[in-house]
């Protein structure tokens, strides 16, 4: 029925955006709890919490570990909403980058691990989508060469 389809829409536009915003604060706060993020953060942006001393740097680094904690939970619950184990997987995925990105300065590895970070995070707003339009195996494969020919 209609109100089921707008009841669907609305819901899987709050996991989406949930989801997005996870995604993104885990890395981040870990670009801003780093010793380079820091350094770089009291010249450029002296007013963000770390740089300013208003929380520590190991505080923000157990803010990062609470937020990397939420996206792996969430990114279980809508696997299990969904049936499948792949948000789990571009979750782990995501965070390692993230690690690499913030450890390494060396600007193809940067690059890189953008790239597949974008592709997933567009896979999963795709996983999230296909709720609502159900998809086939062509679709998903098309889908996947799509997001491949963006990054």
């Amino acid at each position: 029925s209609l109100y089921d389809n707008i009841y669907t829409l609305i819901f899987n536009f709050t996991c989406n955006c949930l989801l997005s915003y996870l995604y993104l604060i885990s890395f981040i706060v870990l670009g801003q709890v780093t010793d380079s993020g820091v350094i770089e953060d009291k010249t450029h942006k002296p007013y963000r919490p770390v740089a300013s001393g208003k929380i520590s740097q190991k505080d923000g680094f157990t803010f990062w570990i609470i937020y990397c904690c939420l996206y792996l939970l969430y990114s279980i619950m809508i696997d299990i909403y969904i049936g499948t184990r792949i948000m789990l997987i571009y979750a782990i995925v995501w965070i390692s980058f993230a690690i690499i990105y913030n450890k390494y300065s060396i600007f193809y590895v940067r690059h890189l691990t953008m790239s597949i970070g974008y592709y997933i995070s567009l896979n999963q707003t795709m996983q999230i989508l296909s709720i609502i339009i159900p998809l086939s195996n062509q679709d998903n494969r098309v889908i996947n060469y799509y997001t491949l020919f963006l990054v």
